[in-house]
């Protein structure tokens, strides 16, 4: 039975998908450490490879390989171990009969294959990527048309124990494969316990193709909205669907390691092979068989409109959690959580109860005007206080944490802060000359109505609640005050709360904050008033927006698009970042249709910029309650 339609992958999804997408892929990737990463993509969620991580944080593929039939690997990948012989231990050409199995054809199918079966844990476009079994080897063999992809086989049979190869990915873009005449080696493998699956391919959503004498396993795609992919075969040949429809995936592209969006079966199947290696970690005396059992009993169960039948979707942690229950072992047990050890002892500068330390070494005078990203050094919990602990301006390079700051040009340029939640809170260390009457002054901008936050000195509410007006733009500042403040000489941290969100899911934009004394007739210090705890407002935040697409209209005018997934949104929050720059900015916002005859559905949005500039766009829903997650995408208006 010859292949060519089933595997012509090359211009089902490579094609239609990749150059529709290269114009707009993320060319750059931040990776960070475990405990710095953003919010698991949906994608990952979807499988339960974010529960898996957490419950069972052993269980990585630790000691297996994983063999690629594919077109070769970008092992120098930051993902994908960053060097040869990292994660990529070996590899074979059987086109050329050489061992360095590299893209260099800019076709990077390999590679987006191997990223869903061992990629590390990154962090894309403020989402958290990775593969489903980042512990195992892998193996890049590059073969293309029946004789050489039986030749690749062939070499696995041969190197299975060398390697302890317990799965194989295969697929033959090119499409010229007829697995009748490899027979041999498939059954060979299989009584080896290797287990072998492959994607059903891209031209549905008509019947699967069957494979001969169920000699390896085929996967299907699924969306991110728990539907099979309109491409996807359908039928019982389909042994199991996972994501692949518009997910990140490791990628290379002349000369660039990139993570970007991709569309195909392709992307399903070695996420299912690499949960079957998770299998065999557990158990290895599992055969293929009853790890495909395991994987279809523990699958999440999603319709299908098209066919009225439903499909078995990968659960990582479903998975393994009954592998443990059919192996006769008790399942692992995530350690309890210890408490972080108390900081250190702070030098004697520092404020005495607080542990801040001032940004510049000695405080700001009063009368100063203090830019909004000069707080205080300590870090979190000290220093400042965030609700996420990722940057969700994206820029890192400034002061390096999760406090988002940005940019403005306004009141002649100073560092922002952005991004702004309920509950959070920045320190600044000043050093007041006399005792008297201040007034402090914070300037602030939102586009719309904003929150409510208060400035307390030494742990103290000094001004009680005042809020964030609408100045017409996130860029546009106001000042803010409160006069008749009682405040000692000597040293004092002063602290901007924040404590309500305002009509966007922020409480506004701060550019500065300063102390100035006010001539006011306190006679003596004024009782300041203790603050009340926060309380998070009724509801629940949004459902994050998806399949957010980017297109340049003209040189100078992109056009965006994006599927509106929620119906209790207050808006829209739309930022925009040049790629290579990683700072994101608001752009605009965009009005809510909740609550309309529209409700969900597809959204609109121009944007102007510069001719010859790549950018990236995000996008997120927002409500009293709290924000979305993001969707992302990228243009260039070459």
């Amino acid at each position: 039975m010859k292949l060519n339609r089933r595997n012509t992958l090359k211009s089902k999804s490579n094609r239609r998908n990749t150059l529709n997408t290269l114009g707009r892929a993320a060319f750059v990737e931040s990776l960070e450490p475990r405990q710095l990463l953003a919010a698991w993509s949906p994608q990952d969620q979807i499988i339960g490879l974010d529960k898996a991580v957490q419950n069972y944080p052993s269980v990585t593929g630790a000691g297996e390989t994983v063999v690629l039939i594919d077109q070769g690997v970008d092992y120098n990948h930051p993902a994908l171990g960053g060097g040869y012989g990292n994660k990529v231990v070996t590899s074979w050409n059987f086109g050329t009969n050489s061992y360095d199995v590299f893209p260099y054809d800019g076709n990077a199918h390999g590679t987006g294959s191997a990223g869903q079966v061992a990629g590390d844990a990154r962090v894309v476009n403020g989402l958290t990527y990775q593969g489903v079994a980042p512990g195992v080897k892998l193996i890049a063999l590059s073969a293309s048309g029946t004789y050489q992809v039986k030749q690749a086989f062939a070499w696995v049979v041969a190197h299975r124990a060398q390697y302890n190869i317990v799965g194989v990915n295969w697929v033959d873009p090119t499409g010229g494969s007829d697995s009748n005449q490899f027979q041999s080696e498939l059954y060979n493998l299989k009584n080896q316990g290797v287990f072998v699956g492959g994607p059903t391919g891209n031209y549905g959503p008509g019947p699967v193709y069957a494979v001969p004498n169920n000699s390896y396993f085929q996967f299907a795609s699924s969306t991110l909205y728990n539907s099979l992919s309109t491409f996807s075969p359908r039928g019982s040949g389909v042994n199991l669907v996972a994501p692949g429809d518009n997910i990140d995936v490791t990628w290379y592209y002349s000369g660039i390691h990139a993570d970007l969006p991709s569309s195909g079966t392709s992307w399903a199947s070695p996420q299912v092979v690499g949960a079957a290696a998770l299998i065999h970690q557990i158990n290895p005396g599992f055969t293929p068989d009853q790890e495909m059992q395991i994987l279809q009993q523990s699958a999440t169960q999603i319709y299908d409109s098209y066919s009225g039948t439903y499909y078995g979707q990968l659960n990582v942690n479903g998975a393994i959690e009954l592998a443990y229950q059919k192996s006769g072992q008790s399942a692992y047990t995530a350690p309890t959580p210890v408490a972080a050890p108390a900081p250190a002892p702070v030098a004697a500068a520092a404020v005495a109860g607080t542990g801040s330390q001032p940004f510049k070494g000695t405080p700001f005078s009063t009368g100063s005007v203090i830019q909004a990203g000069y707080y205080d050094l300590g870090g979190e919990g000290v220093a400042f206080h965030k609700t996420t602990n990722f940057n969700e301006s994206g820029n890192n390079s400034f002061r390096g944490d999760s406090v988002g700051i940005t940019w403005t040009n306004a009141g002649g340029g100073s560092s922002t802060e952005g991004w702004t939640h309920a509950s959070e809170w920045l320190n600044y260390t000043i050093n007041a000359a006399a005792s008297g009457s201040y007034a402090i002054k914070v300037n602030v901008a939102d586009a719309v109505n904003g929150g409510t936050f208060h400035v307390e000195v030494d742990g103290k509410d000094a001004t009680g609640s005042l809020t964030v007006p609408n100045t017409g733009g996130w860029d546009n500042y106001s000042p803010v005050s409160k006069g008749g403040v009682w405040i000692p000489a000597g040293q004092h941290v002063v602290r901007i709360v924040m404590d309500t969100n305002g009509g966007w899911g922020y409480v506004g934009n701060f550019m500065n904050v300063s102390v100035n004394p006010d001539g006011g007739a306190v006679a003596s210090a004024v009782a300041y008033t203790a603050v009340a705890a926060y309380t998070a407002p009724a509801g629940s935040a949004p459902e994050s927006p998806f399949a957010l697409s980017a297109f340049a209209a003209s040189r100078s005018r992109n056009v965006l698009a994006f599927y509106d997934n929620s119906t209790n949104e207050s808006g829209f929050v739309i930022e925009r970042a040049a790629w290579n720059s990683g700072v994101f900015n608001i752009v605009t916002t965009v009005a809510s249709d909740a609550g309309t005859s529209t409700g969900k559905g597809w959204r609109f949005f121009t944007d102007s910029g510069n001719s010859g500039t790549y950018y990236n766009y995000r996008i997120r829903a927002i409500n009293q309650a709290g924000s979305s997650g993001y969707a992302t995408a990228n243009v260039s208006t070459t």
